[in-house]
């Protein structure tokens, strides 16, 4: 009786009883299977569940499952992060000076693309300050403010924004300074989700397989249209930017030259 009124307990349908089943294991205590025998009722003596309280306590029994310090919504999160990647190397080459807008606090692209470009430069909220290599340049900024970013203007061959920009209140300006700080002829390559993709990440949220925290800090979903109108406000012109849609349409991804 006293472990059951430690444990917080949310779920106010058919699902108690997987929450408090998974909650009991996470707590490490044995839990016995005892034989027992019963009438089943049908519709017509009030029987009240159906096929979807099925899907909900499979749901319920996913999310209230003990998770280990590596959890894998990291596993898939870094499979997506790997995608983003990939798709940025055909615009890098050897000379390439980068400034990553939201770099994350290993700035896994700055270890990715290693001593393949001459200079690497991040800037986010919190950053890990005791992993850097020579050609890697982090700084902690509020990318969610009116403050300029800590870069002289016209520097950058090119500014990434790898699923950064739904985060923002202050999306506005945080294009008008990449327009800032890249060079004439240099290139932005910006990723974000499309608004269909909310539904399916609050989903692979809630059953934890994409990171929770990540998915409730978004602050929109921008639509095509909304995209190229606020990249043009930010100083772009409408034929430099190339728009293209990628994972079944859930992403999308914009290459605009300054």
């Amino acid at each position: 009786t006293d472990t059951l009124k430690n444990i917080d307990i949310v779920s106010k349908n058919f699902v108690f009883e997987n929450e408090v089943t998974g909650k009991l294991g996470n707590l490490g205590i044995e839990i016995i299977e005892v034989p027992i025998s019963y009438n089943p009722r049908d519709k017509s003596s009030g029987k009240k569940i159906k096929y979807r309280h099925g899907i909900e306590a499979l749901l319920a029994t996913i999310k209230y499952r003990k998770k280990s310090k590596k959890s894998q919504f990291f596993k898939f999160d870094t499979w997506l992060q790997q995608q983003r990647f990939k798709r940025l190397t055909p615009y890098i080459t050897k000379d390439t000076t980068l400034l990553d807008v939201g770099c994350g606090y290993e700035y896994s692209l700055g270890k990715f693309l290693g001593d393949s470009i001459p200079a690497y430069y991040g800037v986010d909220y919190k950053i890990n300050r005791g992993t850097k290599t020579n050609n890697i340049h982090v700084k902690e900024t509020n990318l969610d403010s009116s403050k300029p970013y800590p870069y002289d203007s016209a520097i950058f061959d090119i500014v990434v924004s790898l699923a950064v920009l739904e985060h923002l209140n202050t999306y506005v300006h945080s294009l008008s300074e990449t327009y800032r700080v890249l060079k004439p002829g240099g290139k932005l390559i910006l990723t974000t989700p499309t608004p269909k993709a909310k539904p399916v990440l609050e989903f692979l949220a809630t059953v934890g397989i994409v990171n929770p925290k990540e998915i409730d800090d978004h602050k929109q979903y921008f639509d095509k249209q909304w995209l190229l109108n606020e990249l043009k406000k930010a100083g772009f012109k409408h034929e430099n930017i190339e728009h293209i849609y990628f994972q079944f349409g859930f992403n999308q991804q914009v290459i605009v030259k300054k």
